[in-house]
């Protein structure tokens, strides 16, 4: 009788179990180098584009969105990995209908956020345009921390929901964008909802690429087209003024439902 040796079975699905779990509990999307150009567009409901890269504390960063269809108005928002809102252009660039944040000082290492849009789009004001709006993206100034081992991914460490979780949330001055992440399958059909919220909420939800599949005041209901990592951002309208002591940002606390 032929004896069967357990012992690597059984290492071989611990590291697969870990492996998998990992994979769960990280967000990945394509890191932005310093100089890079990024040429995207925005077509029927995709009207807002998250994008993301590495910085570190002292780098003194520039992003600069031009459009490439004219009708389309860039708007920029730069925030951290907390929500923290760290500038936000209309358009300021020195090239006409252009959108530039420049020189912003980073005051940590760590992962950031860029949301490319245009200020019609940016609140779900309009949610959907009939044209395709080209434009260019580019980043410059930041470089990564020393201990990140791959440049070319931004990996951010999480906690995962799931279909059927709640969690609570508070929208501030200091943290107006809320990140929730959301690990679903293709096919799922799935309702985002902002409820017991004291405030006037709006509700934004991104595929696993970073493009924005749906915004709405309080609700969102979906039939997810592909398995990853969706990204919930729970904010208030004109949360990119939170940073601005006259702006018409207000917050407060709210319960996400995911069904």
């Amino acid at each position: 009788m032929r004896r069967i040796t357990l012992i690597p079975i059984l290492i071989f699905i611990f590291l697969f179990a870990s492996f998998v779990h990992a994979q769960e509990n990280t967000y990945e999307l394509p890191a932005i180098a310093d100089g890079d150009s990024v040429e995207g567009s925005f077509e029927d409901n995709v009207t807002t584009q998250l994008y993301a890269f590495y910085g570190s504390a002292g780098d003194s960063v520039s992003i600069i969105m031009t459009q490439d269809s004219p009708d389309l108005d860039p708007f920029l928002v730069l925030l951290n990995a907390d929500g923290e809102v760290l500038a936000y252009d209309d358009d300021s660039g020195a090239i006409q209908f252009s959108s530039a944040i420049s020189n912003v000082t980073l005051e940590d290492d760590g992962v950031y956020f860029v949301i490319a849009t245009s200020f019609s789009f940016v609140d779900g004001t309009e949610i959907s345009t009939n044209e395709t709006l080209d434009y260019t993206l580019s980043v410059t100034g930041q470089t990564s921390p020393e201990d990140i081992e791959d440049t070319d991914v931004v990996s951010i460490e999480i906690e995962p929901l799931v279909i059927g979780d709640n969690a609570q949330g508070e929208s501030t001055d200091d943290n107006p964008a809320v990140f929730f992440y959301l690990n679903a399958s293709e096919g799922d059909s799935v309702s985002i909802s902002l409820e017991n919220a004291n405030f006037f909420t709006v509700l934004h939800v991104f595929a696993p690429d970073g493009s924005r599949i749906a915004v709405d005041a309080s609700l969102a209901q979906l039939d997810l087209e592909e398995d990853g990592t969706y990204v919930i951002m729970a904010t208030a309208p004109f949360f990119y003024e939170a940073m601005d002591e006259d702006g018409f940002f207000e917050g407060g606390t709210f319960v996400l439902v995911i069904e």
